[in-house]
């Protein structure tokens, strides 16, 4: 028997991460686990959640990693022992917990590497170095992004490379304003000039490269540009190995017909 389901992230156990204790007692996984006799997880990019679909389901019937799965975990296997030297990462966006965990392993963990730190990623590695922002700490606020110890620990470290310069919303009108001269009363939508500059110099020059997160605000024309170059360099770099993760980055891709 074939059952065709509606996309599972509209229910409260795919919502919430918890403990697996939790999720093999919710009523997904008892439902479910009656109904089918294996469990293949083609998901590799929802298997860092701690939702019922990905931890309670496993304990309950047989389970496998799919084609698609394991294809995935085999190109990332590669970007971890690849001895290809120099290896750029570029993380930003706005998924902090999970690009946190990251950015602190591949410092404590990786020594030939540079982390280009851009989109609220940047910002917050920026106010982890006790660099103050002004109006766009209140912002972080109000979505409750916080420096949290993977980024207080992960800033020590000298492969991190910071921002040095940001466009902000002014009136809508992009301004460039130096790092030195924050904290200013205007919130930062991009990357500015020179960062993009400075990245675009780092990428060329990778011969692996790694990209999670945007840089900006790209849905706004007059804030896309860090994001598009940054994209641009990627494809245009000679770099042997290239990875883009992450749902909005890959959205971006097809937005600006970028072939990597």
């Amino acid at each position: 028997d074939v059952i065709m389901l509606k996309n599972l992230s509209y229910l409260k156990e795919e919502r919430e991460d918890n403990p697996v204790k939790k999720q093999i007692n919710s009523d997904l996984v008892k439902k479910f686990s009656g109904l089918f006799d294996f469990y293949v997880n083609d998901a590799f990019s929802l298997s860092h959640r701690s939702i019922a679909s990905m931890i309670g389901l496993p304990e309950k019937i047989q389970s496998c990693a799919g084609r698609v799965f394991e294809h995935e975990l085999d190109i990332i296997q590669i970007l971890n022992d690849t001895e290809q030297q120099p290896i750029v990462f570029i993380l930003g966006g706005m998924e902090i917990n999970h690009t946190s965990k990251l950015l602190n392993y591949i410092t404590q963990n990786k020594k030939q590497v540079k982390v280009l730190t851009c989109g609220l990623v940047g910002q917050l590695c920026l106010l982890a170095k006790e660099k103050k922002l002004g109006e766009q700490e209140k912002f972080l606020n109000e979505i409750k992004l916080k420096v949290n110890s993977e980024i207080k620990n992960a800033v020590k470290s000298d492969n991190i490379v910071l921002p040095r310069d940001f466009a902000v919303n002014n009136s809508d009108i992009r301004e460039e304003i130096d790092i030195e001269k924050f904290p200013v009363n205007k919130k930062i939508f991009d990357i500015g000039e020179k960062t993009i500059q400075d990245y675009c110099n780092e990428i060329k020059s990778a011969k692996v490269i790694f990209l999670k997160g945007c840089p900006g605000y790209y849905q706004n024309p007059n804030f896309e540009k860090g994001t598009k170059e940054i994209l641009n360099a990627i494809q245009n770099a000679e770099a042997s190995f290239k990875l883009i993760a992450g749902t909005e980055t890959l959205s971006t891709i097809n937005l600006y017909n970028i072939d990597a």
